[in-house]
């Protein structure tokens, strides 16, 4: 059974729902709801993002936009430097 693939889905929760949506390139859109939210306007404001930034949040696009301050893979121990500003993730 080949349909294609998936463009968004709603999950329903005990706590609120969950609305997912692709973006292009296997990137995914997800957001959280709360019980008693809107759920054509998510759904219409999440359809807006994507057609207004996806084309920057495909992981090609990401991936260039890397931290310039990340010299290390995520999750390895971090030394602290003069050149990493304080509070920075990695």
């Amino acid at each position: 059974m080949d349909y294609g693939p998936v463009k968004h889905t709603m999950v329903a929760m005990d706590e609120g729902s969950l609305f997912v949506m692709s973006i292009s390139d296997g990137s995914l859109l997800g957001v959280h709801g709360s019980t008693d939210c809107d759920m054509g306007a998510v759904a219409y404001h999440m359809a807006l993002f994507v057609g207004r930034a996806g084309h920057v949040l495909t992981p090609n696009s990401a991936a260039s936009c890397a931290s310039p301050w990340r010299t290390s893979p995520p999750g390895a121990p971090v030394e602290r430097t003069q050149e990493t500003p304080p509070g920075a993730r990695r």
